[in-house]
């Protein structure tokens, strides 16, 4: 049996799924939108490029729009990632691995990069979580 997009068998009830998705048309924003907004606190319509060479860059909250010399490129967060697949395996530091992976959903955000690379850090962010058993993180 197929199951429904709220994860329950067919032929339940949708509703609340429905409402979300009609309260984001009305309001103009996607789900891509909604899911900029929720990370990092800026809301910033044109993607930042990033310069910062760091492979370890704490997470803070952003108020302002970010400056390009603290947010790392793709090319460093793909480096980042496999730092905390690395560094998780050796020692399961659970809170320096929430800090990074947050940092880099953080330099994703504001660059506007949504990928398979992007789909990659969540996963990990998610696995890790669910590994750490902190339910409240995923």
């Amino acid at each position: 049996a197929k199951e429904s997009a709220t994860g329950s068998q067919p032929g339940a009830n949708t509703q609340p799924l429905k409402m979300k998705r009609r309260k984001r048309r009305k309001l103009g924003t996607s789900r891509s939108d909604s899911m900029r907004n929720e990370i990092g606190g800026w809301k910033g319509a044109k993607p930042i490029s990033g310069t910062c060479a760091k492979i370890e860059k704490s997470y803070f909250r952003l108020t302002s729009e970010p400056d390009s010399a603290s947010v790392r490129p793709l090319k460093i967060l793909k480096k980042s990632l496999e730092n905390v697949k690395r560094r998780w395996m050796a020692d399961e530091d659970y809170e320096y691995a929430k800090d990074q992976l947050r940092a880099i959903r953080q330099d994703l955000n504001v660059q506007h990069i949504m990928s398979k690379f992007t789909l990659e850090v969540y996963q990990t962010h998610a696995r890790i979580a669910m590994e750490a058993d902190d339910i409240e993180d995923l």
